[in-house]
């Protein structure tokens, strides 16, 4: 038993040997992921995934090239799609192949992420108030198909951590109350600690989107950061805020955050991934949160700026300019 918890401890801790880059590596996964599924190629998609879930593959900014995979899948079964044949068609594929390879998890996820996202066909992302009482109707019955459909394959489909992920998205979606999100996330971490993008998905649950308040995603991250604080140290308040200034609530999740506690965590990611991907956002954060020290640290690392991680090349021109300057003290924060 201790040796296996030596070996998780490592797993969860240890870089990728690799230092390819990000974005190409993020593209071809991705790519890769929603070519095969266009073909119909369940053999390769199970293959992928099986060996993503078994390397604990990961990219060099830290996280599970597994959470890529699905985004090329979901490429393909994209929520903008409103042809009704084609989702036939895909829901048709998907029940065939579980019914086909039972013990597939990889089957199991993508079955349920193409319901999942057939009802946010119906629902839109725009407010709730604006989308049409028989789509919201529709959209409900989905997500509980989806969270049913989970459930009843949970043997097999959680053996891929992502089912954790999918399963928090569609509890988020049908506003389940905060103990049930709790409990699916609770069970990630002890079944899959070293995964974050199940972490990363309880972000919207805790989002104003949904009813929140920047207070109540604080308490989140503070209690996530504690329980992973022996392997992680502060890593993770730093990474599940960064995940949540992503999404439309930037403005108001950024001010809730302690920068002593974020800064700390920049630094427990970078001791374990330093990659210049990382180096580029913390670069940005260091910028909005006027922190010329840290600034300059990242850009230090920074050869070029990452187009997906600065809103333009000005941005980072003038961010970059400013760290180097050492002449400009900490100010007010903000993205």
């Amino acid at each position: 038993m201790i040796k296996i918890f030596l070996s998780l401890v490592v797993l969860c801790m240890s870089p990728g040997l690799s230092r390819a880059d990000e974005v190409s590596e993020r593209a071809e996964i991705r790519a890769a992921a929603f070519t095969a599924f266009v073909n119909s190629d369940f053999k390769s998609l199970d293959a992928a995934a099986q060996d993503y879930r078994r390397n604990a593959a990961r990219l060099p900014s830290g996280v599970w090239k597994l959470s890529f995979f699905y985004l090329g899948v979901s490429d393909r079964a994209t929520w903008n799609q409103k042809d009704p044949l084609a989702w036939r068609q895909l829901e048709e594929e998907t029940e065939q192949w579980v019914a086909s390879n039972p013990q597939s998890a990889t089957a199991v996820l993508v079955r349920a992420m193409v319901l999942e996202n057939h009802a946010w066909s119906f629902r839109g992302t725009g407010p709730g108030g604006r989308v049409a009482e028989e789509d919201m109707k529709v959209f409900g019955q989905l997500m509980e198909v989806a969270r049913d459909f989970l459930l009843a394959h949970k043997t097999v489909g959680a053996e891929d951590p992502h089912w954790y992920t999918s399963m928090v998205r569609i509890l988020t979606c049908l506003e389940a109350n905060e103990d049930s999100v709790m409990a699916v996330v609770d069970e990630a971490m002890r079944s899959k600690p070293c995964y974050y993008q199940t972490l990363f998905a309880a972000v919207d649950y805790f989002s104003p989107k949904w009813g929140r308040k920047a207070a109540d995603l604080e308490r989140y991250i503070r209690l996530i950061t504690e329980r992973t604080r022996n392997e992680e140290g502060m890593a993770l308040y730093a990474r599940i805020y960064w995940a949540a200034t992503e999404s439309w609530y930037a403005s108001e999740v950024w001010p809730r955050l302690n920068w002593a506690d974020f800064r700390r965590g920049v630094f427990d990611v970078l001791a374990r991934y330093p990659d210049e991907w990382n180096y580029n956002a913390f670069a940005r954060f260091a910028c909005a949160g006027r922190d010329i020290t840290l600034a300059a640290d990242m850009f230090q690392h920074v050869h070029a700026p990452e187009p997906q991680l600065w809103r333009s090349k000005q941005d980072f021109d003038a961010c970059r300019s400013w760290a180097l300057s050492g002449s400009s003290p900490q100010g007010t924060r903000g993205l």
